[in-house]
Order: structure tokens, then sequence, then C-alpha cells
């Protein structure tokens, strides 16, 4: 199942602008509804992970399907890479059956956020960028400007969300409009694409009750790629899509694609920024540091031990695993110390990474240290970096100034998820101040 980008006629609804704001990175992949900004990723195979950026903060939503994740309890994992937002979400998606959903607010300050990554399991997601900007904080010109007025009003009153996904045989699609002046009843909806020449009518599809529309449909279709693919009611388009292609793909097919679309994501980023600039970047913004670990100190995490492949046979090889990371604080509060991970190497028997950018989150009522990273091998592949690792000691402190704290890296599934690639971690190491 692939999730396609819409859009909408430009002249439906009254003072509404259509635009994105992506910057340069190809967004091809991710559903980007301009109106209300929902960003759409897939999970695994048939799981997805939802952004739905409103005015000064995220709504985050995590859907797992079809036994993506095995029955059990997962810790969910919100981080940006360029931006002061790292939250961990304890033992909060519960999957039954193969099925789960979490849902929740991250609070957000206005700002380009790129980079961003949810982690549940051994699945994860990166987002394209973003911008955050609320309403009060446009602009004091445009205070008391009747055009502006206008446009806001027209975008409070109109809203409209429109969606595609194809399936094995068909498509799937849902529009949703909001602030229409139609009258109440059904109404047929019409289907075109410009190639390969298609119009199919669905009868009293659409529905309209209280100035809101609603459109959901299943379209079988053959075989192939469908493009200029339009949804109208009358002489209105509602919604307008990339072209897209329907296609039967085996599971290993599907497999294969999604990671290539991830393979896409992290080398774009590991082009775009290093982990100096992203914390020289954290050093201008002159954020609030309400705890106690001051912007700037000075951490290396060295750890030492085993990594394990495994393949159709079992375990294919154990080669000795070592890993330097230098990291440097950037905030803090009374429960988390967030850091910018600068630049280090992980070592698995010959080969050598070298580690390019990422985060880390030491989370103090529980004496957990998170990070995560993209590493680059000789050939200039990109690779994720995940480690957790827990202090030794129950009374241990993360260091200020100066000490050290011991840790342990252990778990390839679940919560505790220690990997690069394909590669699973069993660690031993300290973090010292310094």
């Amino acid at each position: 199942m692939s999730i396609v980008s819409s859009s909408i006629d430009p002249n439906y609804f009254v003072g509404m602008n259509a635009f994105a704001e992506n910057g340069e990175e190809d967004n091809s992949d991710s559903t980007s509804n301009n109106e209300e900004d929902v960003l759409i990723e897939s999970l695994g195979n048939s799981s997805k992970v939802t952004l739905k950026i409103d005015d000064d903060h995220v709504n985050l939503k995590v859907e797992i399907e079809d036994s993506d994740l095995e029955d059990g309890t997962y810790d969910v994992m919100f981080a940006c890479n360029s931006s002061n937002v790292s939250k961990e979400f304890l033992d909060a998606l519960d999957v039954e059956e193969g099925h789960g959903e979490f849902a929740t607010e991250v609070a957000l300050s206005n700002g380009t956020y790129m980079g961003c990554e949810v982690d549940v399991g051994e699945l994860s997601a990166t987002f394209a960028s973003f911008s955050v900007m609320s309403d009060e904080d446009d602009g004091e010109d445009d205070r008391g400007n009747p055009e502006r007025e206008k446009h806001e009003r027209g975008e409070r009153e109109h809203k409209q969300s429109s969606r595609l996904e194809t399936e094995d045989e068909g498509i799937e699609i849902k529009v949703e409009v909001e602030g229409l002046n139609m009258t109440d009843g059904s109404y047929d909806v019409v289907f075109a694409c410009q190639s390969p020449n298609l119009n199919r009518t669905l009868d009293n599809a659409f529905k309209v009750e209280d100035g809101k529309g609603k459109f959901e449909a299943e379209i079988r279709l053959a075989n192939g790629t469908y493009s200029g693919c339009e949804v109208t009611v009358g002489d209105t388009v509602l919604a307008s899509f990339d072209a897209f292609t329907v296609s039967e793909e085996t599971e290993e097919e599907q497999e294969s694609r999604v990671e290539e679309k991830r393979k896409e994501k992290r080398e774009r980023i590991v082009i775009a920024t290093s982990g100096r600039e992203i914390h020289e970047r954290h050093r201008s913004e002159n954020a609030a540091n309400p705890g106690e670990y001051e912007l700037g100190w000075n951490y290396v995490l060295t750890a030492n031990g085993t990594a394990m492949q495994r393949n159709q046979s079992g375990i294919a090889d154990r080669p000795v695993a070592t890993v330097d990371i230098n990291m440097t604080v950037w905030k803090s509060t009374g429960a988390i110390i967030l850091l910018d991970v600068l630049d280090g190497t992980v070592e698995i028997g010959n080969q050598t990474y070298t580690v390019v950018l990422g985060y880390a989150l030491y989370m103090i009522p529980h004496d957990t240290l998170r990070v995560g990273a993209l590493v680059v091998d000789d050939d200039g592949n990109v690779y994720k970096l995940k480690l957790r690792g827990t202090a030794e000691e129950d009374d241990a402190e993360f260091p200020m100034e100066s000490g050290s704290i011991d840790l342990t890296f252990e778990g390839s599934s679940g919560p505790l998820n220690n990997r690069l690639g394909d590669w699973e971690l069993t660690l031993e190491g300290t973090v010292e101040a310094g």
C-alpha cells in the first residue's frame, strides 16, 4: 500500500491558497494536505504514523495494522534532529491481535523542523521538513487588514482533507470538506484520470450534512500508472492527485520499496547537515534551560561488546563491536537531558562507520539513555544507529561537569532496541563528562 499526495482546486474555496512548506526536499512519498498540514508516513508494511500540524502543536497518531509489531506494549519516541523536541512516551502503545493505536499532542514552538522521526519498537518513520506558525505570530503588520481577516476567516470556515491509497487491485479514496454552501443530501461523484483515459461515476457517493461533506470509496483498477486524476462533484473539483501506480506486490517487494524510501531519506538528511551544524543552530536559539545541565557541556559515550547478524540458518557472525560518540548538552529539564550527537565512530569487525549526526536523550527518572544517529560506511551507505542503555547502579546519576556513569546496552526488540542496520548490538559502556 502507498499513500498519494493530493491537492485541491485553488479556486474552490474563497480566500484559500494552496502551498507546501517542504523546502527543497522531495516529499513524493509523504501525504501533505496543504490546508490542514497533514503528513502521513508508512510504518512497516501496513501501519502508518500521522502528524497533523496545528498552530502551536502537532497531533501525533500511530496506527499498527496486520501484525507489523508482535502483540505487546511499546514505547513511542518522537524526536527531531534540528529542533528542541525529543519526546518519549513510555508504555504508550498496546498491540493486541496485530492491531494497536496511540494518539497524543506534542507542543511545538514556531519554526521549521527537520529530520523528525517516530520510533515504535523496531519500526520507524522519518518525516520531511515542516513548519509551525501560530496565527497570533503571523505579524503585526496584518492586524486590522480587511483582506487578511477575510483570508483567515475563509481558512477557518473552509477545510478540506483528501487521501488516496493504492491497494493491490485498486485504490481507496477519502475526501472530507467543511464549510460547504450545499443543500443536505447525496450527490454523484466522478473519478476521472487523463492517462489512461478513465471516467467512473459513483452514484450518491458524496454525503452533505450541516455544511460538511464526506466521500469514501474503493475503486477497482487494472494494474498500471495513472496520472491527472481528479474527484469532482458537478463542475467542482474536490481534489486532484499526483500520479500513482496500481500493482500487485509481493511481501518482499513491499518491504524492499519501503526500505528504499527510508534509505533515500537518510541520504538526503546526511547530505544536508551535520551534528555540529545542528548544535550551532541550537546554540543560536538561546532556548530556555530550566535544568541543571548547561548548554555546551561535553560528554563521550564509549561502549564495547559484540554484534550479531542473523540469517535463515541462524546466527551468521558475532564480531567485536565498539562505539565512540561525542555528545554535547543543548537543553535540560528536571526530568530530561537533551544532547546533540556531534560525531564519532562505530566499529563492527573490520568495518568502520562514521557517525554524522543524531540526538541523545537521558531520562533522569528512569536512568535510561536513548541514542538515535545516522552513520555512514566506507562506501557511503547510510544506516541508522539506535541505542537504549540503562544505568547499572540503581542510585547512579548522569555526570555533570565531571564524573561518569556506567550503562548496559542489550536487547534488540520492543523498547530495548540496540542495533546498527541489521546488526544487533550487546554492549557495556560509559558516559564520561569532559
